[in-house]
């Protein structure tokens, strides 16, 4: 849809992992580049565990509440006044 936002969402994570990474990198153990690779990849598989395992829970918390209809309601109410609410401030903002 954008295809800046994804380009520049990656080099945002690069050069976090280039600033953040180094700190951990042990120079008398030598293969600097090999230790920062590993960090690298470390990184990702624990953050791919973590999405994941939001998603699921998200995903169970979303079948139970569907089984209720009072929460659906509930949510929709409060999602509608969310709304309103957001909107009566949009329209009283000062330019």
């Amino acid at each position: 849809m954008f295809p800046p936002v994804p380009s520049l969402l990656l080099f945002l994570l690069a050069a976090f992992l280039l600033a953040f990474l180094p700190q951990f990198v042990d120079q008398t153990q030598g293969r600097v580049p090999l230790q920062l690779f590993l960090l690298g990849v470390l990184f990702n598989v624990l953050e791919i565990a973590i999405n994941v395992t939001v998603a699921l829970l998200a995903s169970m918390l979303g079948r139970r509440l569907k089984r209720h209809q009072r929460v659906s309601i509930l949510f929709r109410w409060i999602t509608g006044g969310v709304f309103l609410g957001l909107g009566v401030r949009l329209a009283f903002l000062k330019a």
